[in-house]
């Protein structure tokens, strides 16, 4: 925190001593407030279709930015995504694990970056819509307030795009009922075919001739 200090010296004016009060605040930066991550609460859903999650937070007054980390399955290893906005996509995630999430505000001078924000957890499972650890009628319930519904519509919404094709479809819904009344956390559950996509463009800028294509 910055600090005022207020100094005190003599000065003469025409002969005369007279007080004079000099005020200098060190250059210390202000902490900015750390965000909240809404996403898990009550409507604020994680999945993004197929191996996506969608992470969400409040707005942080004075923020430049924010830097959204997460870490797989408790591995110690963050990586991190800065951004503008007050939430973020994070793809290529694995099935099946369980990803947490952390957030901090970003500043520039005067401000300083805040403490991350209390972490929160998500399983990588697209049929759990509500995440709540099993897949059940509240998932078809959400799924169904979309249904037939493609990107571009009031309805559409991604978490009940379970395998992430634009569409809220038959497709989808074979997912819920292979899975009928599993826990999220089973090892032998049915899933979309991952988006591989996501990751293997991320290492290339855009219209980069340069691509590997060995990669697909």
């Amino acid at each position: 925190w910055g600090y005022v200090r207020e100094d005190f010296a003599q000065t003469e004016e025409y002969g005369n001593p007279v007080a004079s009060l000099s005020i200098t605040v060190n250059d210390a930066a202000l902490p900015l407030d750390a965000p909240t991550i809404l996403t898990g609460d009550p409507g604020v859903y994680v999945s993004y279709g197929a191996n996506r999650h969608y992470i969400v937070w409040t707005a942080v007054e004075n923020a430049s930015g924010y830097e959204l980390a997460y870490s797989s399955n408790n591995s110690g290893t963050w990586t991190s995504i800065e951004t503008a906005e007050t939430s973020a996509v994070v793809t290529g995630l694995t099935y099946g694990d369980v990803v947490t999430y952390r957030v901090r505000a970003l500043g520039t001078e005067p401000y300083a970056d805040s403490a991350y924000s209390a972490a929160r957890s998500f399983n990588v499972c697209p049929m759990d819509i509500n995440n709540d650890g099993d897949i059940s009628m509240i998932d078809r319930a959400l799924m169904m307030q979309s249904w037939l519904s493609g990107e571009g519509d009031e309805e559409f919404r991604h978490y009940a795009d379970i395998n992430g094709d634009g569409d809220v479809a038959p497709d989808d819904l074979v997912y819920l009922f292979r899975n009928w009344l599993d826990g999220a956390d089973e090892e032998d559950l049915f899933y979309p075919p991952a988006l591989l996509a996501d990751t293997a463009f991320t290492d290339f800028a855009s219209a980069d001739l340069d691509v590997d294509f060995d990669v697909f």
